[in-house]
């Protein structure tokens, strides 16, 4: 791992396994002595196996992407931390909440709220959390809120590649400057049109095609909340 590799305006970290995994700490390491704005998107196994190593090193981290089964898979590290339970949003009367608001995080038999985990990883040192649920939608929070986008319709033909489009578009159109509103925005249409697709690669949107859709899909609704 040479220093020149890290030489970049953002670097990307996909989810890493068995011996890959024990680099980590180097990756990210180099990566913010670089400069770089540092984007995560960890699997469930580097979570379970070397959760307590992830945790330690969120403060390096400036994007972190997760799923709703990797965010289990922290809640026992996080709970040690901050406590169970937590707090929920305030909602509007006969507001119906996004499915993961009303479930939360479980794992190893303890209880987070969505707000309490999100703001656990925030207080770690996390600048942006972006926690997907699929057919559920995401949430990203940041900046003392959180932002809510459903998910897109779409005729799945395949998820693979989906969580690595979601998160690494994510993290260039915040690299690129634009709210979170619509870096989450872009994201979920990305990843929309990668799962029309079996393979990985077919369904990627570059970025003129994908701020055309950003600008046609006005009736995508977004909420978020205060924390």
């Amino acid at each position: 791992l040479t220093d020149e590799a890290f030489a970049a305006d953002l670097v990307y970290v996909s989810s890493l396994s068995n011996r890959s995994a024990d680099c980590y700490p180097v990756i990210i390491d180099k990566a913010k002595a670089a400069g770089a704005l540092v984007a995560v998107n960890a699997g469930v196994r580097q979570l379970s196996a070397r959760g307590g190593a992830f945790l330690d090193s969120l403060g390096k981290i400036d994007i972190l992407a997760i799923n709703r089964p990797e965010a289990d898979a922290l809640v026992p590290g996080l709970v040690a931390k901050f406590g169970e339970g937590g707090s929920t949003l305030a909602l509007d009367p006969g507001e119906q909440p996004p499915p993961l608001l009303a479930r939360g995080l479980v794992g190893g038999g303890y209880e987070m709220s969505l707000p309490a985990f999100l703001c656990a990883l925030r207080r770690l040192g996390t600048r942006y959390v972006m926690l997907t649920d699929g057919r559920g939608g995401a949430f990203v929070c940041a900046d003392g809120r959180v932002v809510y986008c459903p998910a897109v319709e779409a005729t799945v033909a395949g998820t693979a590649g989906a969580g690595d489009a979601m998160a690494a578009t994510f993290a260039a159109f915040v690299a690129l400057g634009h709210p979170v509103e619509v870096a989450l925005k872009a994201a979920t249409l990305n990843a929309a049109s990668v799962i029309a697709y079996v393979d990985t690669q077919s369904g990627l949107l570059r970025r003129e095609a994908l701020e055309g859709r950003l600008a046609a899909r006005s009736d995508l609704r977004m909420r978020q909340w205060k924390l």
